[in-house]
């Protein structure tokens, strides 16, 4: 005996800390009776549950109300806030008075379940399903969501609703639950709901369908659906006062699962999505009962969704009632030159929900354009269906057209029977386009710095792709983890384009490319520099490539500027890192070195300020000196308002020391340079304080002539004319030690003896006095008169102009005839007049004689003499005009020069 109770103790041991499949195993080995000894079935039921459960239902626990719970009199549902799983009752008489249609009832712990299946992945209500994101109650409806599984939002509806004509006929309880894609990709979706019937307290309730009582766990498949099932409390057939049950899969809102099942309990509460698991379970007696409504998985993409609707109450399907009409089409596939299947079929199920049987059934397929039937008569007779779910399936063969490729095509079927008639029913199955495959790639990083790498992504526009197996080859691949994969990771060494190519294998093919840069990380080099005690320096690196948008980072500091202004007071080191725009980096240091420095001068060697120089290129000199060195790149030297530094042409240093500039074009005439040392410091950073600055003129003018007398080309009567001129200089003045005079062949300076000259302010003024000269001017001279005059600069040779003139002597002062009269006769006495006029030594003039009746006689021109004794171009023989001889008498003579009229007279001619 004692033995036997430690086996017992062992047993009970092994039970608590067994893993939770492998006790479940176990309870299900050890179940007792349900008809001998309900209480410890229910006792097991509840440990069972926990195992499948892994270990989280007590085995005693009162019977709490759940969150939710709907309710209309005749049924009722509660439903957990946590898990979205719920229960039943019912009160046939209406009274509220709810007796049990699932085990639970009213509250947890539940030992049915929902599953809801997305691309290939189950969650089980209260176990791999996660609890609800919300729940909440609007009317006489509980709502459990679940916001995104999977990418898939869920919404659960439990409400009661009455489908009879009467209250209490037709009272149910609705599972709806409405599946959409919560991303931007198209899902596969599925639900599955486990009833755990119990009436009243009989745990055992016997199960029916619309193809009659078997009392042998049975499974359904597509069209073999049957339109409802029945649980009847106390064994089947019904007993008067016994609680009947009624399941709708067809008919109403009821969407037509792909799978029904009723069975064992204990061998569907384990079971899980895959029909293998339900198939099992069927063909074999049992007692604990339950059911199971599926529905495949339904593609469903952004802006669609799928429902699926399912009853389960109490009340009677009465005769009266339209036939149900559940259609679909088969999913589609699509290429990129096709869809498939096309043709395809379309199955209609007819289904006589009533329980009174229907004859003369007659069904006809109305298609949108675009659709055509080619096989299957239209209309269809299909002759009588019996009550309770009688059914036919009817099938039509339909070819699409391309013009109805991407659209929703509506085709309505229309049922008519002998006892009633019309039923519409209008499906919109969505035609595919075909496919348009398109391939982008998503880049990690489209700019890297080398050295690093990026992650590829092939994405293939979802609408195109769904439903399809790709296959990839990246180009170049030497650069690559991968060539094949969907995700591959690039390091290149240099700016790449990166090509993808995807293919399904069959005619669809698209390729593209994605170029990634790759960027040099920036040269950065912070230079050491030199300070003295007690100065501030500003120190910035320099960076290649120096674009817009580089990050600067110092240390010590933190300081994020290009530049920073540091007054350390020991040697310090400065690190800078310098990020790019493109995310590249680097780094350099460099010291400030503080030292105990002496100052840095400068002093102005030439020109001096305010001096005038006649160099067009006068360079500017300064000393510039330290007791150290000089910084010469710290030279900054402004001219004219433009700054130039060591490195410019126009600067250097000559003899370490002296500062040079150099223009690098000359200085145009007048101008005034301005010119300051800015910048100077020695080699540890100090800086002067007291820089030189100043002006200097650039005169490139000579002395210019204001007036000189007697006037240029003046004919002057007298042998010692006084000579005067005027020079004026407006910039340096003129200098009279470089004033000369020449006179013809003799030079004179202005300080000779005869010559007067005066200032008057920047004019010089001069009179020459030729005879204090001992200059002798003579008949006829031409007078040539040179002045050479200078400038006075403070630099550079003057500015030197010759400037001249000329006069002429004219010494003759009247107008002569000789001899008069005169006697032609050949004899060589008197033959001919001789004239003199003014200015004959300068000048022609025109003779002309008229006689006493004003008649001219002889017209010449007559001039310039070269002396005196040059008189053949200034007589006349007393001839006229045509060279004849005139008559002896008295005639009038006139000389003119230039239109002036300079000599008249008489002469006699004799003969």
């Amino acid at each position: 005996m004692k033995n036997c109770t430690l086996l017992v103790i062992l047993f009970a041991i092994s039970l608590i800390f067994a893993a939770p499949e492998h006790l479940a195993d176990s309870l299900l080995a050890e179940m007792p009776d349900i008809t001998a000894d309900s209480s410890a079935y229910n006792a097991w039921k509840i440990d069972y549950a926990s195992a499948l459960r892994g270990g989280r239902i007590p085995r005693e626990r009162p019977a709490e109300p759940m969150d939710w719970r709907v309710e209309n009199g005749y049924v009722a549902a509660t439903v957990d806030e946590t898990t979205g799983e719920f229960e039943q009752g019912a009160s046939p008489a209406g009274t509220g008075a709810y007796r049990k249609l699932t085990y639970s009832w009213p509250g947890a712990p539940g030992t049915g379940y929902i599953i809801y299946y997305v691309d290939g992945n189950t969650g089980k209500t209260d176990a791999t399903l996660p609890n609800t994101s919300s729940n909440y109650m609007v009317d006489n409806t509980a709502y459990s969501i679940w916001e995104n599984w999977h990418g898939v939002y869920i919404r659960q509806e439990i409400t009661t609703v009455s489908l009879g004509g009467d209250p209490g006929e037709n009272e149910q309880v609705k599972f709806k639950t409405v599946m959409k894609s919560a991303d931007s990709d198209c899902h596969e979706v599925g639900c599955l709901v486990f009833y755990d019937t119990m009436l009243d307290d009989d745990d055992a309730a016997e199960i029916s369908t619309a193809y009659g009582y078997t009392g042998r766990a049975e499974i359904f498949f597509g069209e073999d659906v049957p339109g409802i099932w029945r649980a009847y409390q106390d064994g089947y057939p019904p007993r008067p006062g016994a609680l009947t049950a009624l399941g709708i899969l067809i008919g109403f809102e009821a969407v037509t699962p792909d799978v029904f099942w009723y069975g064992s309990w204990p061998l569907g509460s384990g079971n899980g999505w895959d029909d293998s698991d339900w198939i099992s379970a069927s063909g074999g007696t049992f007692r604990d009962s339950a059911t199971m409504v599926k529905w495949y998985p339904r593609n469903v993409c952004p802006g669609d969704s799928v429902v699926y609707v399912t009853y389960y109450g109490i009340g009677e399907i009465t005769a009266g009632l339209d036939l149900s009409i559940s259609a679909g089409t088969p999913p589609f596939s699509t290429g990129c030159t096709g869809i498939s299947p096309n043709p395809f079929v379309l199955d209609a199920v007819i289904t006589n929900p009533g329980a009174t049987d229907v004859t003369d059934v007659e069904v006809e397929l109305t298609l949108p354009p675009g659709l055509s039937i080619v096989a299957g008569d239209n209309p269809r007779f299909l002759g009588g269906l019996t009550g309770y779910g009688g059914s036919r399936l009817l099938s039509w063969t339909i070819d699409i057209d391309p013009s109805a490729f991407g659209a929703s095509a509506c085709y309505d079927i229309e049922v008519n029977w002998g006892e009633g008639g019309p039923v519409f029913r209008t499906y919109c199955p969505f035609i595919p386009a075909l496919n348009t495959v398109s391939v982008d790639i998503d880049a990690e990083f489209e700019s890297l710095c080398r050295g690093d790498c990026t992650q590829l992504r092939a994405v293939i526009d979802t609408a195109s792709a769904s439903g399809r197996e790709w296959s990839y080859i990246w180009r170049p691949s030497g650069a690559l983890s991968d060539s094949t994969g969907t995700t591959v990771y690039a390091c290149p060494e240099s700016t790449t384009t990166f090509w993808a190519i995807v293919s399904d294998g069959a005619d669809c093919i698209d390729s593209t490319g994605r170029t990634i840069v790759v960027n040099d990380d920036p040269i950065v080099e912070l230079r050491d520099t030199t300070i003295c005690l007690g100065e501030s320096v500003t120190i910035s690196p320099t960076v290649s490539p120096d674009v817009p948008g580089n990050i600067f980072v110092w240390f010590p500091g933190g300081e994020t500027t290009r530049e920073i202004t540091v007054s350390p007071e020991t040697t310090t080191t400065y690190d800078v890192l310098v990020i790019s725009p493109d995310g590249c980096h680097s780094s350099d240091m460099g010291q400030v070195i503080v030292e105990i420095c002496a100052i840095p001068w400068s002093v102005l060697l030439d020109p001096f300020v305010g001096a005038w120089s006649s160099c067009e290129d006068q360079d500017i000199r300064l000393v510039v000196q330290d007791d150290g060195e000089v910084d010469t790149m710290s030279i900054r030297f402004t001219v004219d308002g433009r700054a130039y530094s060591i490195g410019d042409s126009e600067l250097a240093i000559e003899d370490d020391s002296i500062l040079v500039f150099t223009p690098s074009s000359n200085w145009p005439d007048g101008h005034t340079v301005r010119f300051s040392l800015d910048s100077l410091s020695n080699d540890a950073g100090i800086i002067a304080d007291s820089l030189p600055s100043g002006l200097f003129h650039i005169d490139l003018s000579p002395p210019v002539p204001v007036s000189f007398e007697p006037p240029e080309g003046a004919v002057l009567h007298t042998p010692h004319p006084i000579i005067k001129f005027a020079i004026t200089d407006f910039l340096t003045g003129i200098d009279a030690d470089l004033v000369s005079v020449t006179i013809g062949t003799a030079t004179f300076p202005i300080t000779a003896s005869g010559i007067d000259y005066a200032f008057y302010g920047d004019t010089l003024e001069c009179e020459i006095n030729s005879i204090a000269l001992g200059i002798d001017f003579f008949q006829s001279d031409t007078v040539f008169v040179a002045v050479e005059s200078g400038d006075s600069p403070d630099y550079c040779p003057p500015n030197m102009a010759v400037f001249s003139w000329r006069f002429l002597l004219d010494l003759a002062s009247s107008c002569i005839q000789f001899p008069n009269p005169i006697t032609p006769n050949d004899d060589g006495i008197n033959d001919v007049a001789v004239f003199e006029y003014p200015q004959m030594f300068i000048g022609p003039a025109e003779l002309t004689i008229f006689d006493l009746r004003n008649t001219l006689v002889f017209r010449a021109d007559i001039g310039p003499a070269g002396d005196f004794g040059d008189v053949e171009n200034r007589l006349w023989d007393a001839t006229d005009l045509n060279g004849n001889p005139v008559r002896e008498g008295l005639y009038i003579y006139m000389i003119q020069m230039d239109g002036r009229i300079l000599c008249n007279g008489t002469i006699t001619v004799i003969r």
